[in-house]
């Protein structure tokens, strides 16, 4: 492995340890649970990488990077009555780059493009808080978690402002960057059982991200998303129907010319499911049909890069035995 591949590769050959303790302690009253955290990461990284200077004579350069940090968590349930309870939770989070987002150097083949990473990079660390309320009845089932993330050196591909040429031809240049990143919003959902056979359940994620450094939308943010389904169960064999929907919104807070092309669209996809379940001498049959894009919709993921160059799947149908043994 100290032997480094050609420079054709996308990152060096590398060695890779990492180890942790925690400690976790509980105290559980009548109405309160709290939850205190802590733990202690450390991780080594050995890369081997060739130098193409033409001095160097292709010499291989070994580097090593230790990365440690101590983090903890608190949290608290309070249950404010039968069926209703709300969650709080603050810590912090620990995670150094990888080895793609340091010394990547050529072109991603699996996302057609050119990526470069950048060897002074440091380890995110991120401050969580978020307040989560459940509110269950024999009908009715309804969340709301909201969230403020902050990241400090915060890693994400950066699309740069030209393509990069190459002997496969031109591919779109992106290099891995550091920001320190403010991340907000909410996720909310609810299912409500209409029928004793009915079931409407709903979901909307709402977030909001900004690069706090350069006082600036960051891109490669998702899009707001409403999920849909409704769920027919016949009783028999386990049978069941569902149909469902997901909008998602265009993403409109991004920076003007910060990205090779701009948001695409909103849209609407729509799919349907079928299952039922079989029983055999020993073990359950489980048959189920879906249909995913049922209109054959064209559309294009924000953050999936082949956006640059064709839509989406279309119509997907899917056919599955599960059988346990």
């Amino acid at each position: 492995i100290a032997q480094p591949l050609n420079r054709t590769v996308l990152i060096p050959n590398f060695r890779h340890w990492t180890g942790g303790v925690f400690l976790i302690e509980r105290l559980v009253t009548p109405r309160w649970e709290w939850e205190l955290g802590l733990r202690l990461d450390g991780r080594h990284l050995q890369s081997f990488r060739k130098r193409f200077a033409a001095a160097s004579n292709d010499e291989v350069a070994e580097e090593n990077r230790f990365n440690h940090n101590l983090s903890g968590t608190l949290g608290a349930i309070f249950t404010v009555r039968e069926g209703f309870t709300l969650r709080f939770n603050t810590g912090t989070a620990w995670r150094p780059p990888n080895v793609s987002e340091l010394y990547s150097d050529g072109v991603h083949h699996g996302a057609a493009a050119f990526e470069e990473g950048d060897p002074t990079l440091q380890p995110e660390t991120a401050y969580n808080t978020s307040l989560t309320g459940n509110f269950a009845s024999k009908r009715l089932a309804l969340e709301l978690n909201v969230f403020y993330n902050y990241i400090q050196n915060f890693i994400y591909l950066n699309p740069q402002d030209s393509v990069r040429l190459t002997v496969r031809g031109a591919f779109p240049y992106f290099k891995y960057t550091q920001v320190d990143a403010a991340f907000r919003g909410f996720d909310a959902s609810g299912t409500v059982r209409l029928t004793d056979r009915l079931t409407l359940t709903s979901k909307y994620a709402f977030l909001r991200v900004r690069d706090v450094r350069n006082d600036r939308f960051l891109v490669n943010i998702p899009s707001n998303r409403w999920e849909n389904s409704l769920r027919y169960d016949f009783g028999k064999r386990g049978a069941y129907l569902l149909l469902g929907s997901l909008h998602v919104t265009r993403q409109m807070r991004v920076e003007p010319a910060s990205d090779f092309a701009p948001p695409p669209p909103a849209y609407w996809l729509y799919n349907a499911e079928a299952g039922l379940t079989l029983r055999t001498a020993h073990r359950p049959l489980n048959l189920s049909l879906s249909v995913t894009n049922l209109l054959n919709a064209s559309y294009r993921e924000y953050l999936n890069r082949f956006r640059y160059f064709a839509d989406d799947l279309g119509r997907n149908v899917a056919l599955r035995a599960k059988w346990a043994f």
